[in-house]
């Protein structure tokens, strides 16, 4: 469970920074952060129903979801229907999904918090050119 907290955070913490160095007032924020908040209900729904049937296509599936993962897969380790080979391959999964969340949000840190003016918008803030 703490390897799912520990990337479940990492996740999510990335992807909250990214959304949030794109707003320039704090009234903007609830704006851009709402689908984040979106995918951490839907996960948490997930993790409920999962509950109620571990071995379900639900469940299974969302084991492989990075985003879902670190709330469905301690559920399911918790009633003992969780093979292992679906633990490893979920663990490297979310590593390399929270990897990836981390070098999106690095890019789009860098290039939104750093200029001054009109907000920008995630889609610029991803293919803007660094100048050093």
């Amino acid at each position: 469970m703490i390897v799912y907290f520990v990337l479940g955070y990492a996740f999510y913490a990335c992807a909250y920074a990214a959304a949030g160095s794109l707003v320039s007032r704090a009234e903007d924020i609830q704006s851009v952060t709402a689908p984040l908040l979106g995918i951490v209900i839907a996960s948490y729904f997930a993790a409920l129903a999962t509950l109620d049937s571990p071995d379900g296509g639900l469940a299974t599936v969302c084991t492989f979801l990075p985003p879902a993962a670190p709330m469905v897969v301690p559920a399911r380790a918790a009633q003992d229907a969780l093979p292992g080979w679906q633990l490893a391959v979920s663990i490297v999964l979310c590593v390399a999904g929270t990897a990836i969340v981390m070098r999106l949000a690095a890019r789009i840190y860098e290039r939104s918090i750093l200029r001054i003016g009109a907000p920008v918008k995630l889609r610029e803030a991803l293919r803007a050119r660094h100048n050093a």
